[in-house]
C-alpha cells in the first residue's frame, strides 16, 4: 500500500498526543509500565548493580529507572535489554522513594523517626535500618515497619550480624539484594538538613562495601553530591564512580520512533519506512 496523506495524519496526531509531563515514580500510580520502556545502550549503567550512585537533573530517568529495578516484569524485560548486567540475579527493595505507602518510606516516615535537631549518628542509623528493614522483607508481603529496626540498627555487632548472614545467604543462593533510594531530593526541605542525611546515606554507602551480595543503589541529583559543605573523607571516591544519566540526540530520537512504532499510528509509520525503504527491526 502506498504511503498517502492520511498516514501523515496519523504520525502527527500520535507526536501531538505524547504527554508534555512524562515523570515517573519508582512506586504508585505514576510508577513506569512495559510498554514505556525504551533502553538507551547508554543507560546501562543506571541498573547495572555494581554501580552504587546515578546521578541526573529533573527528567533524565531516574525514578523510571529505579520503579524498573523494583517491579519484577520490568525488571525481567530490562534483563532482556541488558542481558550483561547479570540482573536476573537481583532481588530488589526500596530504601526510600519519597512516596509513602506499604512499600515505601517518605519523608514523613523519615522525619517520624529522626528528630529535627537529630546529628550525623543518628541519621546514619536511620539509614541503616532502611537497609535492615529491606533484609526482612519478604517478597510480595508488605514491608515491615521501620521503627523495629532502629534499635538493631543502632547496635553494630547486631548490625554486622544480620548483614553478614544475609550477605552468606544470599552468595550461596547466587543472588544480591539490591536496596533503591530514589527521590533523595525530598528527603528534606532545608539545605541543612537535606546535607545532613546525604552525607549520612552516603557514608552507610562507603561502608556496605564490606558485602558482595548485599547492595545499594542511589538515584540522586547532581547538587546532592557535588554540595562542597559535605565532609566525608571519601567523597571524591564516590563521585568519581558514579555514573551520569544523559540523552544523546539519537536516543532521543530512537524514543520518538518507539513510541510510534508501538502506538495507535503504529501501521502508518511502518508505511513510512517502507516508503524511505527502511523497516522495523
Amino acid at each position: 500500500m502506498p504511503f498517502i496523506a492520511t498516514d501523515f495524519q496519523s504520525i502527527r496526531a500520535a507526536i501531538a498526543s505524547l504527554p508534555a509531563d512524562v515523570s515517573t515514580d519508582a512506586i504508585g500510580s505514576s510508577a513506569p509500565k512495559l510498554e514505556d520502556i525504551y533502553a538507551p545502550e547508554t543507560h546501562a549503567a543506571a541498573l547495572d548493580p555494581t554501580t552504587p550512585i546515578v546521578l541526573g537533573a529533573r527528567g533524565t530517568g531516574k525514578s523510571f529507572w529505579a520503579g524498573v529495578l523494583g517491579h519484577d516484569e520490568l525488571l525481567r524485560a530490562a534483563a532482556t535489554a541488558y542481558p550483561k548486567l547479570g540482573l536476573t540475579r537481583l532481588e530488589v527493595q526500596f530504601g526510600y522513594t519519597g512516596i509513602e505507602g506499604p512499600l515505601g518510606i517518605g519523608r514523613d516516615k523519615l522525619d517520624q523517626r529522626l528528630p529535627a535537631d537529630a546529628g550525623l549518628d543518628e541519621a546514619r542509623v536511620f539509614f541503616w535500618a532502611t537497609i535492615l528493614r529491606a533484609l526482612a522483607t519478604v517478597p510480595g508481603q508488605p514491608a515491615p515497619s521501620l521503627p523495629k529496626f532502629m534499635t538493631e540498627a543502632r547496635d553494630l555487632d547486631t548490625r554486622e550480624a544480620k548483614l553478614s548472614q544475609a550477605d552468606d545467604k544470599l552468595g550461596k543462593r547466587n543472588k544480591i539484594l539490591l536496596i533503591v533510594y530514589d527521590a533523595l531530593d525530598t528527603v528534606a526541605t532545608s539545605w541543612p538538613r537535606r546535607r545532613l542525611l546525604t552525607q549520612a546515606l552516603l557514608e552507610v554507602v562507603w561502608a556496605m562495601r564490606a558485602y558482595r551480595n548485599v547492595r545499594m543503589k542511589l538515584f540522586m541529583r547532581p547538587d546532592q553530591i557535588e554540595d562542597d559543605e559535605l565532609r566525608f573523607v571519601e567523597l571524591p571516591k564516590l563521585r568519581t564512580g558514579a555514573v551520569r544519566l544523559a540523552w544523546s540526540g539519537l536516543d532521543l530520537y530512537g524514543l520518538l520512533f518507539a513510541r510510534l512504532s508501538l502506538g495507535e499510528a503504529q501501521e502508518s509509520f511502518e508505511m513510512l519506512l517502507s516508503s524511505l525503504r527502511l523497516a522495523l527491526l
